[in-house]
């Protein structure tokens, strides 16, 4: 009898160490949501816009999301035991290339994370919209930057500021930057949601890009309710950045042009707006407007150029 009480014992220590064990490691994975990454980055810029006396007019921030690990699209059990378990942090160990390559640009704020590992979409929406909402507050244009799966949580997050609900205002999207994806990718991961999605009222310009299966860049933007796609290697020479491999020869290059698209973004980012430069990408592959492309054209950085649609 005192085995068995003695037997008892221990597997009622046991289940209690065992659950005791199980709430750590919960608590710890969702600890490591708070302070949020893009929440406290936003905190330091108000502080240096308020050092700095920078007026409203002056405040642009631009969030810099970046996937990791591309390939963790998908909510698998797998993933979902690692993000429930063992989550230390809602961030990756290191910056992707693509983050970095933002590091030294004005106003930028970075997170580059390990697909779901490191985050959910509910998750990283609820995060970015924190941070948007403080970014508003204080006067600031806000554009969207996103790498891969991202995408999916920012789009979530600008429409529920279109139509807010719960005591939330309205707030506008100046830009949203979609690398690595495009609607028929967001229609795969989320059906539900990208099925008859249309660009939210609240966001004004909309600009995708991402290599197809044969290697070739294609750039996609959303314009008078439609989408026009355009030939990387057509438009970003004409844009006076560096030439894009041809899609009779990308594969034997793919991923090489990731530079000419980070210097697009920073461009769309800086001092060129997002509007003259879809125009004048609308005139590149516009026939009736061929005839204002002429071999004195110049580009958007001053250069003489000749384009061959």
């Amino acid at each position: 009898m005192r085995q068995l009480y003695a037997l008892g014992s221990f597997a009622v220590l046991f289940i209690i160490i065992v659950i005791a064990g199980v709430g750590f490691l919960i608590y710890r994975s969702t600890s490591a949501l708070e302070p949020g990454i893009l929440q406290s980055q936003m905190a330091k810029l108000s502080a240096a816009w308020s050092t700095e006396n920078t007026p409203a007019s002056g405040r642009t921030v631009n969030f810099i999301i970046s996937d990791a690990k591309p390939s963790s699209d998908k909510e698998t059990y797998t993933v979902l035991f690692k993000r429930i378990f063992f989550r230390k942090n809602m961030a990756a160990e290191e910056n992707t290339a693509f983050a970095k390559s933002f590091s030294d640009e004005p106003n930028a704020i970075t997170w580059t994370h390990k697909g779901k590992e490191s985050v959910s979409d509910d998750e990283m929406a609820r995060e970015l919209m924190k941070a948007i909402l403080k970014a508003d507050d204080l006067g600031a244009e806000i554009n969207i930057i996103t790498q891969g799966i991202s995408a999916v949580s920012a789009l979530k997050t600008i429409k529920q500021f279109e139509n807010p609900l719960g005591g939330n205002k309205s707030v506008e999207i100046n830009k949203l930057i979609a690398v690595d994806m495009n609607m028929p990718e967001l229609k795969k991961i989320d059906s539900g949601f990208f099925m008859n999605f249309e660009k939210p009222g609240n966001l004004k310009e909309w600009l995708s890009t991402w290599t197809d299966k044969q290697g070739a860049r294609k750039i996609e933007i959303y314009n008078q309710g439609r989408w026009q796609t355009f030939s990387g290697h057509k438009v970003l020479p004409a844009l006076g950045l560096s030439e894009v491999p041809k899609p009779e020869r990308a594969d034997k290059s793919k991923g090489s042009d990731m530079a000419e698209v980070t210097e697009l973004i920073k461009n769309l980012m800086g001092k060129y707006g997002m509007k003259e430069m879809l125009n004048y990408m609308a005139k590149l592959v516009n026939p009736e407007a061929e005839e204002m492309i002429t071999a004195t054209a110049r580009d958007l950085k001053g250069r003489a150029y000749q384009v061959i649609v």
